[in-house]
């Protein structure tokens, strides 16, 4: 059996043991496709190795955006007004060429000073940069969006939604997001038609890096 052959018989045998039907997404494809390729290397020279017969979520170091002493990234969103927006420092997630993941489980949470529109939104961004091409010119630091124009070329994350008319509580946005470029700052901008909380433990974003673990 050939080498190409060998890899497409393991790569059919992996696909229904992922569990996975994101065949679209480009790193779910290639992710799987080097997989096969490194057990069909191995065999032909002689190895062994173990099919995996489950393959199971593991969690990474959660890394946190915010204002408060401890925060791993600086994210100053205290009392953001009404149509403002507020950009993180970027956080280096790996240089190109190294292993990294590149799915993260996200969850962002923060509250309006006074009282909201139901169902109004408060919107959470990816800005991304390969280290010389940000997504906008704002820069790569803990700073005000300079204009809702800069959100043209940002990827929109998720929606925290206003589902109460009070003051103080608590809006969740929360899923899994995939990060392939190496720079990362989240974006808020504020239209829930109150400005955000004055108080710091308020308004962050927990990320958590996802790894596949298989057994």
């Amino acid at each position: 059996m050939t080498f190409d052959e060998l890899t497409l018989e393991i790569l059919k045998t992996l696909i229904p043991k992922s569990g996975v039907r994101e065949w679209e997404e480009f790193d779910v494809r290639s992710s799987l496709t080097i997989a096969a390729m490194e057990m069909a290397a191995i065999i032909l020279e002689g190895g062994s190795i173990l099919m995996p017969s489950d393959l199971y979520i593991d969690h990474g170091t959660t890394i946190i955006f915010g204002s408060e002493v401890g925060d791993d990234v600086a994210w100053s969103t205290e009392s953001i007004a009404n149509g403002a927006g507020r950009q993180a420092t970027f956080y280096d997630l790996g240089a190109d060429g190294t292993a990294r993941p590149g799915t993260y489980r996200f969850r962002f949470h923060t509250q309006a000073q006074a009282t909201p529109t139901v169902k109004a939104v408060c919107q959470l961004y990816s800005k991304t940069s390969d280290g010389t091409h940000p997504d906008n010119d704002d820069g790569g630091t803990d700073a005000a969006v300079s204009s809702v124009d800069k959100l043209a070329n940002l990827d929109l994350i998720e929606l925290a939604k206003a589902d109460e008319a009070a003051a103080n509580i608590e809006y969740v946005a929360k899923g899994v997001v995939d990060l392939p470029h190496r720079y990362f700052a989240p974006v808020l901008w504020n239209a829930m038609g109150s400005a955000t909380t004055a108080d710091a433990a308020e308004t962050k974003l927990h990320l958590t890096p996802l790894y596949n673990q298989s057994q």
